[in-house]
């Protein structure tokens, strides 16, 4: 069955992934920027930025995608993961990849990196029990939330404590196993590393700063005038950059106090089964995309470190940002019932050449390895016992 079959109409994501997808980290020289959806045909469309810089899209199937984009290798398995997701999200499509770049379709040194997969379960797991024990508490259960886990986080006994703490919660609450196993899933995402460093953020904390540095860069190349096109693309991502920063870190500070907070949460999500799952698909919604977009202006950056603010490098940069840019949802769209007014028109254009197709490639291959090195920042951190 494919994804796309298999995706039920009424996922949490709503209205607006409809409309603009989700981002796809391919690696191919004509697929930057790529996003997938569920068309009205109930098959997986491929949305593309308008390389000619005119208004539009490019809409396409996967089947004409490849004949027409060269995709490479990596792409080919991503889509074959996709096409095996029974849902659709910005977390199952990392997922995906991050599988595709362990199996070395992204290069050797992401291969390495991904392989530490592992550790960065262990440290996961370390959350879902911290997040276990604060459930257990709130429902008065304070003797077993503050029992030991007898076996080391990451072994076969301590993800069996974890399915006997589920069972205890789903006991005390009424809510169902899967539902908190969801849940779970979805909060330890927004928590700090536990047992780590004070410092150490979760990745959506590190996207969001991340983020607001590159909304600082994009307005001061904006501010700093030079050729009206250069000036013009730099306000605008700031303007959408800063948008999306402040969406998103409310968001991010509401999952958190929800996190902190576990006797109200456990109150909101008794009362709507849906919240929690909501509220981190939303934050999900707010950041989709734009990791790609900051790396690429940081790989640009330490490229032309000592070019002069009107390289032309930095121009066509900006235009390629400013085309993804076009794609992602705006802030007001991330909630979840609200429709898309501002999808932009589909266009249909014939097979694209691409004269730096090798660089743009080997480029891709260089952001597929900061991606993972964004998303596995936190894998070292100590855990509780």
């Amino acid at each position: 069955m494919s994804v796309a079959e298999a995706r039920s109409t009424t996922s949490p994501q709503g209205a607006v992934a409809q409309h603009r997808g989700f981002a796809v980290p391919f690696i191919g020289s004509l697929l930057g920027g790529t996003r997938v959806r569920l068309g009205a045909r109930g098959t997986a469309e491929f949305l593309l930025p308008n390389r000619h810089g005119t208004r539009g899209f490019l809409l396409e199937s996967w089947p004409a995608l490849r004949e027409t984009h060269g995709p490479t290798l990596h792409d080919l398995r991503l889509v074959q993961y996709l096409d095996r997701l029974p849902v659709l999200s910005p977390p199952a499509i990392q997922a995906a990849s991050h599988l595709v770049a362990m199996e070395g379709f992204a290069g050797a040194a992401a291969s390495r990196l991904a392989r530490r997969r592992e550790r960065l379960e262990r440290n996961r797991l370390a959350r879902r029990v911290t997040l276990l024990r604060r459930f257990a508490a709130a429902s008065g259960e304070t003797r077993w939330a503050q029992s030991p886990c007898a076996s080391p986080l990451g072994s076969a006994g301590a993800i069996a404590w974890e399915a006997v703490g589920i069972g205890r919660v789903a006991e005390l609450t009424g809510l169902g196993r899967p539902e908190i196993a969801l849940c779970l899933d979805d909060l330890s995402r927004v928590l700090p590393s536990v047992g780590g460093p004070a410092a150490e953020r979760s990745r959506p904390a590190r996207l969001i700063a991340l983020l607001d540095e590159c909304r600082a860069e994009w307005h001061e190349v904006g501010r700093s005038g030079g050729t009206a096109p250069t000036a013009s693309l730099g306000l605008r991502l700031a303007e959408q950059a800063g948008r999306a920063v402040q969406s998103a870190g409310q968001l991010l500070h509401g999952l958190e106090e929800a996190c902190r907070d576990v006797a109200a949460l456990l109150e909101m999500w008794q009362r709507d089964r849906t919240a929690p799952a909501a509220l981190a698909h939303r934050l999900d919604l707010a950041l989709d995309g734009w990791e790609r977009i900051c790396l690429l202006w940081r790989d640009a950056n330490a490229a032309h470190a000592d070019a002069p603010s009107e390289d032309p490098t930095r121009a066509t940069l900006l235009a390629e940002l400013a085309r993804i840019a076009c794609l992602l949802p705006a802030p007001s769209q991330t909630d979840l019932a609200a429709p898309d007014h501002h999808d932009p028109r589909p266009i249909r254009v014939g097979p694209v050449r691409d004269g730096a197709s090798v660089t743009r490639l080997l480029r891709n291959e260089r952001i597929r390895l900061a991606e993972l090195e964004l998303n596995m920042t936190d894998e070292t951190a100590g855990v509780p016992q």
